[in-house]
Parts: C-alpha cells; sequence; structure tokens
C-alpha cells in the first residue's frame, strides 16, 4: 500500500504541474492582447503645440507696441540722453514669456529705423533679448528683475553709442541706465503691477 501511495504522489504533482502550465499559457495571450490596447492609446494621443495662437498674437502686439513707441517718440528714443518709453514693455516678461520674442522683434524693427548703424541694429537687439530672458528668469522677484533691462542696455547701448559717437564710455553708459531705470521703474513696473491685478480681479 505505502509503495502504491508513493508511486499516486508524483503522478498528482506532475498533473498538478501540467495543470498550472496550461493556466499560465492560457493566460498569456490575454496580456498580449491587452498590450496593443495599450499601444493604441498611446498611440492616440495628441501632442500640444509648442506654440499656442496667444503666444503669437501676443508676442506680435507686444512687438507692435515697441515698434510703434520707439518710432513715434523718436526725439527722445534715440541718442545718449534717451527716454525711451517703450522700454517700460522690457519688464513684461515678468508675466508672459512671450514678451521675449515680441520685446526683441520690435527692438529689432526700431532700431533699423532709428539710423544708428549695424553696431545699434545687432548688439542693440541682443541686449534687449538677453534683458528679456534674464528678466524671465528673475520674475519672481520684480524689483530686481526690473534692473536686468536697465544693466543689460546700459552697458551694452552705452557701448555701442560710445563706439559710434567717439564718447567716453561709462559716461555714455551711465546716461543710457539713468533713462533706463526712470523708463522701467517709474512706468514698467506699475504697468506690471496694474496688469497683475487685472488679471487677479477676472
Amino acid at each position: 500500500m505505502d509503495e502504491v501511495a508513493q508511486e499516486t504522489k508524483p503522478a498528482s504533482r506532475k498533473t498538478g504541474e501540467v495543470e498550472a502550465q496550461d493556466t499560465v499559457q492560457e493566460e498569456q495571450p490575454a496580456t498580449e492582447q491587452a498590450t496593443p490596447g495599450k499601444a493604441k492609446i498611446e498611440v492616440g494621443k495628441k501632442k500640444r503645440p509648442a506654440l499656442s495662437l496667444e503666444y503669437l498674437v501676443t508676442g506680435a502686439v507686444e512687438a507692435a507696441l515697441y515698434a510703434a513707441l520707439t518710432i513715434l517718440l523718436a526725439p527722445i528714443s534715440y541718442g545718449t540722453i534717451q527716454f525711451r518709453v517703450a522700454e517700460a514693455l522690457t519688464v513684461l516678461p515678468i508675466l508672459t514669456p512671450s514678451a521675449i520674442p515680441g520685446l526683441t522683434i520690435g527692438c529689432l524693427i526700431a532700431n533699423i529705423v532709428g539710423g544708428f548703424g549695424w553696431m545699434d541694429i545687432v548688439f542693440g537687439t541682443l541686449a534687449t533679448l538677453i534683458a528679456a530672458l534674464l528678466t524671465r528668469v528673475l520674475r519672481k522677484f520684480s524689483w530686481f528683475a526690473t534692473l536686468m533691462p536697465v544693466i543689460t542696455n546700459g552697458l551694452v547701448v552705452g557701448g555701442v553709442l560710445s563706439a559710434t559717437l567717439k564718447l567716453p564710455f561709462w559716461p555714455t553708459a551711465a546716461t543710457v541706465a539713468l533713462g533706463e531705470a526712470a523708463v522701467c521703474y517709474m512706468l514698467g513696473l506699475p504697468l506690471v503691477k496694474l496688469l497683475k491685478n487685472n488679471v487677479k480681479s477676472k
């Protein structure tokens, strides 16, 4: 009897193993069938466009405003002692990244019309781009962010005017920076606060 029992136990174990293997084989197709379904869902997902219509329109408006204000107020927008009202817009990157390309393009147009030569077109526009990027990076610190256009334009535009008009660098840079500071802090920063309050009230 013991020998019969011992022979029966291995047989039952083999039978259990066969059944387990069959169960695994039956489950595998279900898993394989589920995978294509996931793939279809992932393929069906649509990626959002990198540049939205709102971004493009806002940037275009900012570019147009900057160029228009600079050109219309040309007597105080160019030269060593300048009070470029359009520079009040240079703090807008605090609120929106669309101001970065908008201000850069607007400055490019204004500098082409300004007639101070290729150095002003290239380096003046580059100064606006750098200032806008730094302002955006420091957007959580409004007062410090507003200082970025002042420093950048003072050094770069001051250098361009110094080289173009054969003027001493530091006095020229200082006058440009002072005019920039007046516009940015007296007009630009209040503009940002006003726009922030309007957004919150809506």
